[in-house]
């Protein structure tokens, strides 16, 4: 028990002047798509995405362990257009994934899939245009960012990464369409 006062000095010191973070948006949209699919059994889902035309979003699950999430212009529309109507949502994800317009790909790693969390223990991870990787773990200064540069850009992903799972959601659910 002598431990605890030293751990917990360290816990202020390490944690001090830094304002926590928002709630995030993506939470109850990461948990009710998960639930979703797992009421469905299903592993992937895929949509129009809502964020700008000719854009499309795709999701894997895997359960108790991460939920992988992209969105891309894609170079023969039609074709996922297909995937969508035939519900071969897994097909659709890979083609999104794989054979997007790299520069137009936004791509999140959802550990536990429990939305955009801002946790060291289980860091998520958003990647963009194929190239750019920013990890959420809450340590800023790593980043070599200011503490508000990356809380902008924290809430700026997470925003968008919400709206990602509420399209997605409105394909297994429609009645929820536009609740997110």
């Amino acid at each position: 028990m002598r431990f605890w006062p030293i751990i917990s000095l360290v816990s202020t010191l390490t944690f001090a002047g830094s304002a926590p973070l928002p709630v995030p948006q993506s939470a109850a949209p990461a948990v009710k798509l998960g639930e979703l699919l797992a009421a469905k059994n299903l592993t992937a889902v895929a949509a129009r995405d809502s964020s700008e035309p000719g854009r499309f979003v795709a999701a894997l699950l895997v359960p108790h362990v991460q939920l992988l999430v992209v969105s891309a212009r894609y170079s023969q529309p039609d074709l996922l257009d297909g995937r969508l109507v035939r519900k071969e949502y897994r097909d659709a994800y890979e083609d999104i994934f794989s054979a997007s317009i790299k520069e137009t790909k936004v791509f999140f790693e959802d550990a536990n899939a429990d939305g955009l969390c801002n946790d060291r223990t289980a860091p998520d991870v958003m990647y963009e245009g194929g190239v750019k990787q920013t990890i959420f773990d809450g340590d800023w200064h790593k980043h070599g960012l200011s503490e508000k540069a990356y809380t902008d850009l924290y809430t700026k992903a997470d925003a968008r990464y919400a709206q990602m799972l509420s399209d997605l959601i409105a394909v297994l659910d429609p009645s929820a369409a536009g609740t997110h």
